[in-house]
């Protein structure tokens, strides 16, 4: 790789790095400095004329009777770094349909680029005078478009395929990506276990670490689908406690085999206990009346009939009156047909049991003074 091409990928890295946390100024800054860099070099070849700009950094001389200055950047190599730097300059602005088009059009010269490196069959890597492109380049700027390409996955025509990947079958989406990088990985093995000196040992690392860059992608894709999932269902969480806090409701989940009962914060204030997601089923037991431990016997007898469980129960507060509590559930079974957990919902009704026992008085009372039984009220 030429000193000046290492000079603007490195420069590129940085932009990257600034753009993303938004320290948009300096990376304009850099990006200028590579599209001016780049646009120079191209500008070189164009008119035939030195500007000096290949040993700002490294001073060399002629290899033979080439004029190849190791400074210099390759033709094709500046044209890309002009596409890109000129990309990363409308994604700091912004502009990220076409900042995505000029970094896919570098994405498919470097592709081939690459391919050609492995197969020979494109003039892109050609080892002639100032055109070469070589393996480490092409393999550098592809990342480098990837990198640009990838940059707002959520902005531009990026988007628009995420959108329409999203709503199908993930394997298409991977099976379209891999299409285009198993050329490179079988290419790779060609070229470096057949056309190298390295040791099989050492190639095979080699082809590991060209599969794990090419994955990048695709991991990249996975955690922002891991990400958003994980939102999702923080959003659907708190939707669902508020919906049971509102409701009153409780949730419970208990294991028959080891006692153990998972508990909401409504359950916990409920019984009046300190909240703690796990606890034991005898807690409870403990403030259930011995009158009605009868119900709970009966409601998880008909849990081994497979029937749901519904009870109603009164347990003990410290100074205050009796609460009563509605118990249902639903359970799980094992591959023979015996519960193995119990799970379900909770709650207070003892307003309403107040007003039906209240109820029950008043019809009593004015049966009562009239003298005439009017139960069916």
């Amino acid at each position: 790789m030429k000193v000046n091409t290492a000079l603007m990928v490195i420069l590129s890295g940085f932009s990257i790095v600034l753009l993303y946390h938004g320290l948009t100024l300096p990376a304009r800054v850099l990006i200028i400095c590579i599209l001016t860099l780049s646009s120079l070099t191209l500008f070189e070849y164009v008119w035939n004329i030195d500007l000096g700009i290949d040993n700002w950094v490294y001073t060399s001389t002629p290899l033979g009777t080439e004029t190849d200055w190791l400074g210099r950047t390759s033709f094709l190599a500046a044209v890309v770094s002009i596409l890109l730097s000129a990309g990363m300059l409308l994604l700091s602005l912004k502009k990220y349909t076409v900042a995505q088009l000029l970094a896919f059009i570098s994405f498919t010269l470097m592709y081939a680029s690459l391919l050609g490196n492995f197969y020979t069959f494109s003039g892109l890597f050609s080892k002639t005078l100032y055109t070469s492109i070589r393996f480490n380049v092409a393999l550098t700027l592809l990342l480098w478009s990837v990198a640009v390409l990838l940059y707002e996955p959520k902005g531009g025509w990026m988007a628009l395929i995420h959108q329409r990947f999203s709503n199908r079958n993930s394997f298409k989406y991977i099976l379209c990506y891999f299409f285009f990088t198993v050329p490179v990985v079988v290419a790779a093995y060609l070229f470096i276990l057949e056309g190298t000196q390295f040791s099989k040992a050492s190639g095979i690392l080699i082809i590991l670490m060209v599969v794990a860059i090419f994955s990048i992608p695709i991991m990249h894709q996975l955690l922002i689908r891991l990400k958003n999932l994980e939102q999702h269902l923080k959003k659907t969480n708190k939707k669902l406690t508020i919906a049971l806090n509102a409701s009153g409701l409780g949730v419970w989940d208990m294991n028959l085999l080891s006692g153990v009962v998972t508990q909401s914060e409504k359950i916990a204030e409920m019984f009046g206990h300190s909240f703690t997601e796990k606890t034991s089923a005898k807690m409870f037991m403990k403030q259930v009346y011995a009158e009605d431990w009868r119900h709970i016997k009966q409601a998880f007898k008909a849990v081994y009939k497979m029937q749901p469980l519904d009870t109603e129960i009164r347990i003990s507060l410290p100074e205050m009156p009796v609460q009563w509590i509605h118990v249902c559930g639903e359970a799980e079974y094992d591959d023979t047909g015996n519960p193995v957990r119990v799970f379900g919902t909770m709650k207070n009704i003892t307003s309403r049991k107040e007003k039906e026992r209240q109820k029950d008085e008043f019809v009593s009372t004015v049966s009562h003074e009239l003298k005439t039984p009017i139960t069916s009220i």
